[in-house]
Formats: structure tokens, C-alpha cells, sequence
């Protein structure tokens, strides 16, 4: 009870150092014995992060019931929490397994790729398709995105978006700046290669509904704003993406001297693969949301629930890229320089967005979490969509479709890194508002 009173005195204290106004930057934390002190403007809807993120937990008073064996104390504008579980992770920190995940993707790729030299194997896998769509790759996306959408509080979701600056920034980086950078990257190393061009192309202006969601769970970025950001880009998929890989292939490019195959995309085409790829894991991850927190509550939902299906992401990616590599890990082993063509803009282009999305959402005041999501949903690109348009007009086994499949295997081993270096950033960009623990002292500046 001691403990308790001086630390519900110190925030008083931060409280009047601070004055009545609260900082534009949600701001000041001490982190002691995984006690997080956090300022939380009213605007904002509340927000959990999981240990990724640094075992941060910000409420308002009745938004969140405490998780099971840690304490509350409500100050004017701060809160605190002590959290006495560690989940199995060090301290601000990555589990080992997490650590280690690099290692365990390039063993799935080193592994598909040798299986792909067997053409009984890659038949077999070619073989489990409906259409346009593989089952096991569907089967592996669905279950990898399954756990960060279980674990989203939809209920927040009306708040976020009412936030101007990260939805107006998202959406002028999605749907404006991502695919004419792609387009004039893709153009700048393969004007002479129309075939893969177009490819390149069609991955630009797929904005992505998919993948991304885990990059943005492993960074410890927002989850009710990806989901939020996710769907919106959703529906503009239905809307803008036939509409944009027209306009840059049969309009822009011929306008700038490249011949080019005329393309032709209908509605459903685009319709099923949002449904596939973003439908049914959304629908799974909302009903479970609902069903399993009325029938157990709150508490045994994010305390247990959320970690028992946690490991189901990571299996699933592993197994996701393994199968890719089997499909068409043959393929880039004997078309080097193809691969480095496709590759270059791509790579370039994953960091510009990234980096260019972060700091653009640091600087308009945006916390550690909100940049990170803007940055990953502004970066990744729906590949599925993009090589199901691609097969469907160039045919399987043609450059363009082979372009599409560039994307995923330049794209995971960058997420990655981008995944490192966002870290990096949280550390250094956000570094000032953290104290040693122990000090009782409030510290100002960007959180």
C-alpha cells in the first residue's frame, strides 16, 4: 500500500510539472519493474501493446478492466501499470524464438528452393489450386494473419478513425505516392523488359491486406490501427485497382514509347482475392473476438487466449514461405539476372515508403506505433492479388507473372530488416522519454 501511495504521489508530482496543458507527444514513461507511467491524451483512443513494444499499456478509466495480476492507479492523465507476466520475453524485448526468426525464414527458403529442383514436388503443390488460388499458400496466409486480428479491440476502432493525420497520411501514401513510385522505379530499370515491367507494375498498385498485418505485429506497431488502415485499403483495392493497373499499362506507359500487352481486369477478379486473402481471416478473427470474450471475458481472452494462437503466426509465415520457395524457387536459381532486374526496383522501393512513411508520421507528432504502422501498411504490397492478375493475363509461367513472384521473396527478407530497424528507431527517435527505474522522476519529449 506504500509502494502504491508513492508512486499515485510521483505522478501527481509529473502531473503539475507538466501544467494543465498536456504535451502534443504522448509522452513521459518510467519503466520499473515492467511499470510503465504513460500519458494518454483524451483524443486518443487507449491503446495495449504487447512485450514487443516494451510492455506499454495506456488506458482511461473504465476503458480496460486490469489484466489478471497487475495493478492500476489513475492519475489525471497518467496510468500505471504493473504487468508481473513477461510472457517468456526479456524485457523490452523479443522472445528467442523471435530473435531468431531471420534464421528460421532462410531455412524455410533454403529448404523450399532445394524441393523445388523436384518437379514431382512442385507439381504436387501446383496441383492443390481452385482457379487462380493455391490452397496451401491461402490455407498458410489465412492462419498467419488468423492471431494479430483475433487479438485487435474492435471496439477502438471507431475512435482511430476519427484521427485525421495517420489516415490522411496513410491514404496519400497507399493510393498516390506508392504506386507512381513504383511505376516510375519499375520503368527506370526495366523500360527494355516490358514483359516484367508490367509485372512490377501490377505489384505496385496492390496496396496490401495481408502480410502486413504481421510485420506490424512483430514491430509492435498499432493493431487496431492496421486493421483500421487494412480494411480501408480493402475497399479501395475493389475500387482504385483495376482502375490504377489500367491507366499506368495501357495508358502511360505506351505514352512513354514502351509497347506494351493490352491488360483487362473485371471486378470479381479483384473481389476474390480481397475476400480470400483479408475476408476470411477478418471474419474468423471478429467472431472470435466476439463469441469467446462474451463466453469467457476480457481478461482470459488477451491474458491466455491471445497467447495460446500467438505461435500460429509464426508457423504459418514458415510455412508460407517454404511453400512459395518449392513453387518457384527453381525458377529464380536459373534467371539471376531477371531476378536482380525485377528485384532492384522493388528493394528501393520498400525502404523509400518505409522510411519516408515513418519519419513523414514522426514529424507530424504520430507515437512509436502509429509511425510503425503507417510505415509497414505504406511498404507492403499484395502480392496474391497481384500474381493472380498477372496469371490470369500473361499466363503461369510468364515474365510477368514471374515478376510478381520477385516481390514476396525480396519483400519478406526486407520486412525483416525493416522490422530491426523500426525497433532501432523506437529506441532512438522515442529514447528520451525513458528513466531508470527507481527514479520517480517524469521526464518530457517524444514518445
Amino acid at each position: 500500500m506504500a509502494a502504491l501511495c508513492a508512486n499515485e504521489a510521483a505522478v501527481l508530482r509529473g502531473i503539475a510539472t507538466l501544467g494543465k496543458r498536456a504535451p502534443r507527444r504522448p509522452g513521459p514513461r518510467i519503466f520499473a519493474e515492467r511499470a510503465v507511467w504513460r500519458h494518454s491524451r483524451a483524443a486518443a483512443p487507449p491503446s495495449r501493446r504487447g512485450a514487443t513494444s516494451g510492455g506499454e499499456f495506456s488506458a482511461r478509466e473504465g476503458d480496460l478492466p486490469a489484466a489478471e495480476g497487475s495493478k492500476i492507479i489513475e492519475g489525471e492523465t497518467f496510468v500505471l501499470l504493473k504487468d508481473d507476466d513477461d510472457g517468456g520475453r526479456e524485457e523490452g524485448g523479443l522472445s528467442w524464438v523471435d530473435k531468431l526468426l531471420t534464421l528460421w525464414i532462410l531455412m524455410a527458403c533454403a529448404t523450399g528452393t532445394a524441393l523445388s529442383h523436384f518437379p514431382a514436388a512442385r507439381q504436387g503443390i501446383s496441383a492443390a489450386s481452385v482457379g487462380g488460388t493455391n490452397l496451401p499458400i491461402a490455407v498458410g496466409l489465412i492462419l498467419m494473419m488468423y492471431p494479430p486480428l483475433a487479438k485487435v479491440h474492435y471496439d477502438w476502432i471507431p475512435k482511430l478513425l476519427l484521427q485525421v493525420r495517420p489516415m490522411a497520411l496513410s491514404l496519400v501514401q497507399n493510393w498516390i505516392i506508392g504506386p507512381l513510385l513504383m511505376f516510375f522505379l519499375a520503368y527506370a530499370f526495366l523500360k527494355d523488359h516490358p514483359e516484367y515491367l508490367q509485372g512490377v507494375i501490377l505489384v505496385g498498385c496492390a496496396r496490401c491486406i495481408a502480410m502486413v498485418i504481421v510485420w506490424n505485429e512483430f514491430a509492435g506497431g498499432d493493431s487496431e490501427l492496421c486493421a483500421t488502415l487494412v480494411a480501408m485499403n480493402s475497399i479501395l483495392t475493389l475500387v482504385l485497382y483495376a482502375f490504377y493497373a489500367y491507366a499506368l499499362i495501357n495508358k502511360l506507359l505506351p505514352a512513354l514509347g514502351v509497347a506494351t500487352t493490352q491488360i483487362s481486369l473485371g471486378f470479381s477478379s479483384v473481389l476474390e482475392s480481397v475476400a480470400i486473402y483479408l475476408g476470411i481471416p477478418f471474419a474468423l478473427g471478429f467472431l472470435s473476438w466476439t463469441v469467446l470474450r462474451k463466453i469467457k471475458g476480457d481478461e482470459w481472452y488477451y491474458g491466455k487466449f491471445a497467447k495460446w494462437i500467438s505461435p500460429i503466426t509464426l508457423i504459418a509465415l514458415l510455412f508460407t514461405v517454404f511453400v512459395m520457395f518449392t513453387l518457384e524457387g527453381h525458377a529464380i536459381v536459373r534467371q539471376p539476372v531477371e531476378l536482380l532486374l525485377c528485384a532492384a526496383p522493388m528493394l528501393i522501393y520498400f525502404f523509400v515508403m518505409f522510411l519516408g512513411s515513418f519519419f513523414m508520421a514522426y514529424f507530424l507528432g504520430c507515437e512509436y506505433s502509429h509511425c510503425a504502422t503507417i510505415a509497414f501498411t505504406a511498404a507492403s504490397n499484395n502480392f496474391e492479388l497481384a500474381l493472380a492478375v498477372a496469371v490470369a493475363i500473361f499466363g503461369l509461367g510468364s515474365p510477368g507473372a514471374f515478376s510478381t513472384v520477385v516481390g514476396p521473396l525480396v519483400e519478406i527478407p526486407v520486412m525483416l530488416l525493416l522490422v530491426n530497424l523500426a525497433k532501432t528507431f523506437s529506441r532512438v527517435c522515442f529514447e528520451n522519454v525513458q528513466r531508470k527505474s527507481g527514479t520517480g522522476e517524469l521526464e518530457g519529449g517524444k514518445s
